[in-house]
């Protein structure tokens, strides 16, 4: 391959190899894969930038025929994906959604089917370089607002994305599972990528200022899926059909990612559904500085935090929430929760109700 890129460069003047990498598409991977190459397998990181024909003929092939080649082992080289990474900077702008698509459905492949012959390592680095693949492709498609558009809807929408992003809070888990375990590993891998590149996407720059603001139309189907996960997750707890365990970091953490963007209702959702679970068990069963009870505390604590700035919450809030939360104000006192409910409940309360039964701590849950 050297030879030939070297005679194309010097003896025919095409510096740009066009019949050559007309020959390499169509040939690979069909007739074996274009990295088995000696020439290219066995190049150098710095290979790459250097100004031998051969590397400029690798730096020449489209980022499509170099990514039509691509296993997940190679996916696990950064020596391959430095290559892939700096010929997805000249994909012609039109095609950017198309090659966005086929990274999304190499993920897809790789999740559904390859992850259990390959190791969870070269699964993660994989997905890593797949989803690095595909903010270069945002970071390029800003410079053109209708390719941007365009591609911002595909991420919207992009059936895949949207109906892998939190499948795994959807399965029934083995405990005695490895496999459950390690699927569920890369699967929460993935949903963490998605929530970055979805909240990246929805970000634009106003008008006036550049100060960055989000759309939220863009995020509108995940936004829900993780509304819906953590609900679903808490009425199971109450039922107890799993333990507190099941709101485990992952999910709370994305709860927390689109905090931004929920309205009244999911954030009324969400604290009604908190405040069904048996408080006393909760309480009584962990530590307070417990996995368990703090991320309870920091979910309840971020709602109220903002269901306080809405002036209309009241009429979204059962009576049973309103109960519930001045008897744990009043049971389980806690610096980190005790200021955060008193002020919700002054600001959702009749007026001056709670300054006059500051006083009479024990006795509020009757004013209620």
């Amino acid at each position: 391959m050297a030879d030939l890129a070297d005679h194309c460069a010097k003896k025919l003047a095409w510096p740009n190899f066009e019949p050559l990498i007309e020959y390499l598409d169509l040939r690979h991977p069909f007739a074996g894969n274009l990295y088995e190459y000696s020439d290219f397998s066995g190049a150098k990181d710095e290979d790459i930038l250097s100004p031998l024909p051969v590397a400029a003929l690798l730096r020449h092939i489209p980022f499509a025929t170099l990514f039509s080649n691509i296993t997940l082992p190679l996916m696990a080289n950064p020596k391959i994906v430095k290559l892939l990474q700096q010929s997805i900077q000249h994909i012609p702008e039109g095609h950017i959604p198309l090659e966005f698509n086929y990274i999304v459905l190499f993920l897809s492949t790789t999740l559904t089917h390859h992850w259990q012959r390959e190791s969870r390592e070269v699964v993660l680095a994989t997905m890593d370089a797949c989803f690095s693949l595909l903010e270069s492709l945002m970071k390029i498609a800003q410079g053109n607002e209708a390719i941007y558009g365009t591609l911002t809807k595909v991420i919207s929408d992009h059936s895949v994305l949207r109906e892998m992003f939190l499948v795994c809070t959807q399965t029934e888990k083995d405990d005695n599972s490895l496999e459950d375990d390690s699927i569920n590993f890369l699967l929460q891998s993935f949903d963490k990528h998605v929530a970055h590149l979805v909240l990246q996407a929805s970000m634009v720059d106003a008008p006036h200022n550049g100060t960055p603001r989000i759309v939220a139309s863009l995020c509108y189907p995940y936004r829900q899926k993780v509304v819906g996960a953590i609900l679903d997750k808490l009425n199971q707890i109450e039922n107890k059909l799993i333990g507190i365990s099941a709101l485990d970091g992952t999910i709370v953490s994305l709860f927390f990612r689109f905090a931004n963007l929920y309205n009244e209702e999911d954030l009324s959702s969400v604290l009604d559904q908190l405040l069904r679970l048996d408080l006393d068990w909760l309480f009584s069963t962990f530590h307070i500085f417990s996995a368990e009870v703090q991320r309870f505390n920091s979910m309840l604590l971020e709602v109220l935090s903002r269901l306080s700035k809405v002036t209309s919450s009241r009429s979204t809030i059962s009576a049973g929430s309103f109960k519930t939360l001045a008897y744990l104000w009043q049971s389980y006192p806690s610096p980190e929760l005790d200021t955060v409910i008193y002020e919700f409940l002054e600001v959702s309360l009749p007026p001056n109700i709670l300054g006059y039964a500051t006083h009479l701590r024990n006795n509020i849950s009757s004013l209620i």
